[in-house]
Formats: C-alpha cells, structure tokens, sequence
C-alpha cells in the first residue's frame, strides 16, 4: 500500500473520508480501513476502521447518506494514550 497510515492520538483531528471501506492486509490480518485526509495538514492516507468505537459511528454516516462515507467528514482522538484506548469521534455537522 503506498499511502502512509493515518494514525489517531489523544489529540483531535479532523477528518474527511475519501473512499467507501475496503479490506488490507496487515500484521493483525485482513481489517477494514478507509481512505481519509487530515483536513488541517492535508495528510492524505488510510484510516483502519475496525474499533468498534470508531467503525459503529461511521456505519450510522454511512446509513445516513444514504451508504455512502465519501465527503463524510468528523472529528476523532483517543480517550487516553493508552495503546487500547477507546476512540471518541464527534460529528461535524457537514456529513
């Protein structure tokens, strides 16, 4: 995969979907991820999306346009910077 993975920390970004989920393969197997862009720095890249935390509140975006995450955009950070921490992911009001 040539685009750099979009890691969150205890910091809130905004981000902007740019790809219906799709599947990768990584050292944990196949996970789901989609492709995203930081809208502060303009970082482009991919976003794996198989916390719960994170991937239940993008499937309610996705059913509420109608299927589709692209142009979906949301804020999200870490509750801790604990390794496991749950994602904490806010809207945006411009889904």
């Amino acid at each position: 995969m040539s685009k750099p993975q979009l890691r969150i920390s205890d910091s809130r970004l905004l981000i902007e979907c740019l790809s219906e989920p799709y599947v990768i393969f990584t050292g944990f197997g196949y996970q789901p991820a989609i492709d995203v862009r930081d809208v502060q720095s303009g970082e482009v890249g991919y976003l794996v999306i198989s916390a719960v935390s994170l991937g239940s509140f993008l499937h309610e975006i996705a059913v509420g346009r109608g299927g589709s995450l692209c142009g979906a955009t949301f804020s999200v950070r870490k509750e801790s910077k604990e390794k496991m921490a749950k994602y904490l992911v806010e809207s945006t009001g411009l889904e």
